[in-house]
C-alpha cells in the first residue's frame, strides 16, 4: 500500500514511459506482499487447524475430518489471493466481462460440477480437494487474460507515442 502511494506521488513528475515501468513495479511489489500476507494466514489456519475446528465441535473424530478438511482449503488460500488482485485490476480498468468470467470459474458453476465429479471417482472424502484445483484452474486463465489485458494496453500505448 505505502509502495503504491509512493509511487503514485512520485510518477506525476515521470514521463509516460517512466510512468509505466513505475506502475508496473509498484504493481508486482504490490502482489507479492499481498499474495505473502495471504500465505502466511493460511499458514496459520493450517497450523491450528486442529484448534479452530475443537472451537465449535469436541467429537475427536470430527475435529480430525474437520482439521483436514480446513487443511485442503488453506492450499487455495495463496492462489486465490494473486487471482484476486488480478480480477480487481480489471475491476480498476473498468472491464466487467473478465471479472464476472473468473468469479464463475473459481465459485460458480464449474467447481460444483469438479465436486460431483470427484465425488464420483475418489469418494466423498475427496470432495473438498475440488477448491484448490478450480483455483488454480482461475489463475491459470487469469493470468491469460490478464497477460491479454496488458499486450493490448502495450500496443496502445505505442500507437499513441507514434502519433
Amino acid at each position: 500500500m505505502i509502495v503504491s502511494v509512493a509511487t503514485g506521488v512520485a510518477m506525476a513528475r515521470l514521463e509516460p514511459k517512466t510512468q509505466a515501468s513505475a506502475t508496473t513495479l509498484s504493481n508486482v511489489i504490490s502482489l507479492v506482499y499481498f499474495a505473502l500476507y495471504f500465505r502466511r494466514s493460511g499458514e496459520d489456519i493450517f497450523s491450528f487447524a486442529p484448534q479452530l475446528v475443537e472451537v465449535f465441535i469436541r467429537d475427536g473424530a470430527t475435529v480430525s475430518y474437520g482439521a483436514a478438511f480446513l487443511r485442503i482449503l488453506c492450499l487455495a488460500i495463496p492462489i486465490y489471493s494473486v487471482t484476486f488482485v488480478i480480477i480487481a485490476v480489471f475491476q480498476a480498468v473498468g472491464r466487467s466481462i473478465e471479472p464476472f468470467a473468473l468469479s464463475v470459474l473459481h465459485k460458480g458453476s464449474f467447481d460444483i460440477l469438479l465436486l460431483f465429479l470427484i465425488r464420483r471417482l475418489f469418494g466423498l472424502q475427496y470432495i473438498l480437494w475440488a477448491t484448490p484445483v478450480m483455483e488454480t484452474v482461475a489463475l491459470i486463465a487469469a493470468l491469460i487474460l490478464l497477460r491479454m489485458l496488458l499486450r493490448g494496453q502495450s500496443r496502445t500505448t505505442i500507437k499513441e507515442v507514434i502519433r
